[in-house]
C-alpha cells in the first residue's frame, strides 16, 4: 500500500506580527474595519501646510476610531528580561 500524505503546517504569528496587527498570511487585521462602516464627513480630515510642513488634523470621531484598537495595548521591556503575561497583567491591574 502506497499512501501519499501532504503535510500542512500551521502558520504561527510572531509576537511582533501580533503587536502590529498582522494575520498569519501577512495582511493587517483590524476588528474596526470588520465591524464598522466608515463614513467621513466634511471636516473629519483637514489637510494643510504650516511653514511648508504638511499637516493632517482629524476630528474627535476619527481620532477615537484610530485609537480604539490601541487602548489596551502596551509594550514592555523590563531590563532585557521576559516577563510572563499573567504576572504583567496582575501588576497592571493593580495600578
Amino acid at each position: 500500500m502506497n499512501m501519499e500524505t501532504e503535510v500542512v503546517q500551521a502558520l504561527d504569528v510572531s509576537w511582533k506580527d501580533k503587536l502590529l496587527g498582522r494575520n498569519s498570511n501577512g495582511s493587517i487585521s483590524s476588528d474596526i474595519m470588520d465591524s464598522e462602516d466608515f463614513v467621513f464627513s466634511d471636516g473629519d480630515i483637514l489637510k494643510s501646510t504650516v511653514n511648508g510642513i504638511p499637516t493632517i488634523e482629524f476630528s474627535n470621531k476619527i481620532q477615537n476610531i484610530l485609537v480604539k484598537n490601541m487602548e489596551t495595548t502596551i509594550v514592555v521591556k523590563l531590563l532585557g528580561h521576559n516577563i510572563g503575561y499573567i504576572v504583567l497583567h496582575n501588576r497592571i491591574s493593580v495600578l
